[in-house]
């Protein structure tokens, strides 16, 4: 269940932009409409409606979000580059665009992002977040080389693990999509397991044409 999205620097969004299913407290005469956040006395609307004029955003919105799942579960070919649409009207065209969800997946609240250029995956993050505490389970970085620096504490400590983190993956691709790609879920952590199902099975996204 998708508890916020952020999203920067992409198609029509210039500066971050939210969609946070956090519900108020005015929800209390609705309890129904609520869905309880693990490890938190706060609720997450089952549904929720983005509205506007045309051309104020909603359709980038729901590209942007298509994109977070297929940057993060699809190997992308040598040549591809990332994918990304920047946003053109600014001098910040070529900064990286940004990407933040934070999700229920298995009882447990989980937050993915990452950053990237036209060429390459600049960072990437997956957090486990309980209460205000958020436990890494990994991240990536470009070191001063342009090598990808993985580190993975929240992954099985095998060789296959070790060996995947050592080489970091395509320069354009996601750590999360190489995971996919190489690793057997015998190969990953119960909390890996859940994220990789949560995207692959719980974010299902359904544009207006299409069944």
């Amino acid at each position: 269940m998708l508890i916020s999205f952020s999203v920067a620097n992409f198609r029509s969004f210039c500066d971050e932009q939210t969609l946070s299913l956090v519900a108020s407290k005015k929800l209390s005469s609705h309890g129904n409409h609520g869905f309880p956040i693990p490890g938190t006395k706060e609720e997450v609307l089952r549904a929720a409606v983005i509205y506007g004029a045309n051309g104020a955003g909603k359709s980038n919105f729901f590209k942007a979000l298509r994109f977070v799942k297929s940057i993060a579960t699809r190997t992308r070919s040598k040549s591809s580059g990332t994918g990304r649409e920047a946003f053109r009207f600014s001098e910040q065209v070529n900064a990286p665009s940004a990407f933040d969800l934070q999700f229920i997946a298995d009882n447990s609240v989980y937050r993915y992002g990452f950053k990237v250029n036209d060429q390459f995956v600049t960072e990437e993050w997956l957090l486990k977040v309980t209460g205000q505490r958020e436990k890494v389970l990994y991240e990536r970085l470009i070191d001063a080389e342009g090598k990808a620096v993985i580190d993975a504490p929240g992954f099985k400590a095998t060789d296959k693990v070790r060996l995947l983190a050592a080489i970091g993956g395509p320069h354009h691709q996601t750590f999360l999509a190489t995971v996919i790609a190489t690793l057997d879920h015998s190969d990953l952590s119960k909390d890996v397991c859940a994220v990789v199902d949560w995207f692959s099975e719980g974010l299902r996204l359904i544009a207006p044409n299409e069944p």
